[in-house]
């Protein structure tokens, strides 16, 4: 049990977790998210985006 812990640089670690970085990895989720919900229910979608607007434009006053 004494093995020490080796500190990796950014290198080692993005060839570890498949070369991209966590924000990358982050943002590719959020499209996958986006395009998925758009593709399997487009109805639904829109009504979400108009709600949306709706708020945001009653919120800022337009």
């Amino acid at each position: 049990m004494n093995e020490r812990i080796k500190e990796l640089s950014l290198s080692e670690m993005q060839a570890i977790s498949g070369g991209s970085p966590w924000w990358w990895k982050a943002a590719q989720f959020v499209a996958e998210t986006i395009i998925g919900d758009i593709f399997t229910d487009p109805e639904g979608a829109a009504k979400g985006y108009r709600k949306g607007k709706q708020d945001a434009d009653r919120m800022w006053g337009k």
